[in-house]
């Protein structure tokens, strides 16, 4: 799959008014991605790119800042593989918990729920989940 069409299939799932605020942050977005390279996952089924995530450090705190999975590979354990790899990642590095947001209209967050993410907080419609890592 070409970056192209997964660009298009990410920006269609997305809420077209949030659009808006990519515009007004999308170099720092970039800089951020260009900076966390090492920490960046792709999931790639039949020799296309179907899934991704990446973390990074906010505070000094590991953070899952991006988990995503195409619709037709979802339900075939893509997004768990991604959030363990991040997750041993993470470990790896000397840090013990990790941390995520996601909207609260947002359905994913039952699956961190599953994946054994606790969640610590709901403010201005996001909702915040940590997990402890290595139990």
């Amino acid at each position: 799959m070409k970056y192209s069409v997964l660009k298009e299939t990410v920006l269609l799932s997305m809420n077209l008014k949030l659009l808006g605020k990519w515009d007004s942050c999308r170099d720092d977005s970039m800089k951020r991605l260009k900076e966390n390279l090492d920490r960046m996952f792709v999931a790639v089924v039949d020799d296309q790119a179907v899934g991704h995530s990446y973390w990074s450090l906010l505070e000094d705190k590991p953070c899952i800042y991006s988990i995503f999975v195409m619709n037709e590979a979802r339900r075939m354990g893509i997004a768990s593989a991604l959030m363990d790899k991040c997750e041993s990642q993470i470990l790896a590095s000397g840090y013990n918990q990790a941390g995520l947001s996601t909207m609260v209209t947002n359905p994913a967050q039952y699956a961190f729920l599953r994946m054994g993410y606790e969640k610590t907080e709901t403010t201005d419609g996001w909702s915040y989940f940590t997990k402890l890592l290595g139990k």
